[in-house]
């Protein structure tokens, strides 16, 4: 398994294992089945795909990574694994398939979304965690002390953090802003408490 499919894997079982995953999927469901028999037709399931898209792009939305939703094909590549019984109508446990089908797609695309957007910065974080270990390794005095503490920050783990947040910093325009946001200081959260009136 190559490293895109395991990162799609991650996603979609992060969305998937979150309450409002099953409460959306639920809500979905019940808004489709029209005449409250416990069924809704391939067709009342394609139509959900919209709204679990806008629900997923919401997910990603800080990201800023597109999500590319599937064509009619796909579509019904998904109805036809999902109907288990092969009735051409889903229960809900079908639909909850048929959703999970589409949130599948849904993180493989998105996966490949963020890597083209963020992998080369990813790569830079590793390459500058490693040149950064190298370098304080090669002080003698700050080497010996900060070495064994650097080696707690696995490369491999710290670097591409690293490189996303860099990528996020600039393209908000300020890294600084970013540093505090993701780390703030006692001062910073002193400032961004409400000051108390005092009478």
């Amino acid at each position: 398994m190559g490293l895109l499919e395991e990162i799609g894997e991650k996603i979609e079982s992060m969305i998937t294992q979150r309450p409002a995953f099953k409460a959306a999927c639920e809500k979905c469901f019940r808004e489709a089945d029209h005449d409250n028999n416990g069924k809704i037709s391939p067709k009342e399931a394609a139509k959900k795909v919209e709204y679990i898209f806008t629900e997923i792009e919401k997910d990603l939305l800080d990201y800023n990574i597109k999500v590319k939703k599937p064509t009619t094909e796909q579509v019904k590549h998904f109805l036809d694994i999902a109907d288990k019984n092969g009735d051409y109508v889903l229960d809900e446990e079908e639909f909850f398939e048929f959703y999970k089908q589409v949130v599948k797609f849904a993180s493989a695309t998105s996966a490949k979304g963020f890597f083209r957007k963020y992998g080369v910065s990813m790569l830079a974080g590793i390459a500058s965690m490693m040149v950064a270990k190298r370098g304080v390794a090669s002080i003698p005095a700050a080497g010996t002390i900060v070495a064994p503490f650097m080696a707690l920050l696995p490369s491999i783990l710290v670097g591409p953090v690293l490189g996303v947040a860099v990528k996020l910093g600039f393209e908000k325009g300020d890294i600084m802003a970013l540093k505090k946001e993701l780390f703030p200081s006692s001062e910073d959260k002193a400032e961004s408490k409400p000051q108390a009136s005092g009478s």
